[in-house]
């Protein structure tokens, strides 16, 4: 469980210092959602179908102003 916890931090502080933190924000949030309904995934993939899902519903200028924290 421990281990789970500290990996999981470390994904979202590596989102969040990729994506900035609006953007990063968001991916964190679906992948929460993904990773509350099917915990049979690990967070690791459960972040990286939130990823693929953000980019491909948000528009390229929704995707900026959320990465220029607008």
């Amino acid at each position: 469980m421990f281990q789970s916890k500290f990996e999981e931090t470390q994904i979202k502080e590596r989102i969040c210092h990729q994506y900035g933190l609006a953007l990063g924000l968001a991916i964190i949030k679906v992948a929460d959602k993904i990773h509350t309904s099917n915990s049979k995934l690990s967070y690791a993939q459960c972040s990286r179908k939130a990823i693929r899902w953000v980019f491909d519903t948000f528009t390229r200028e929704r995707l900026q102003d959320l990465q220029n924290n607008k």
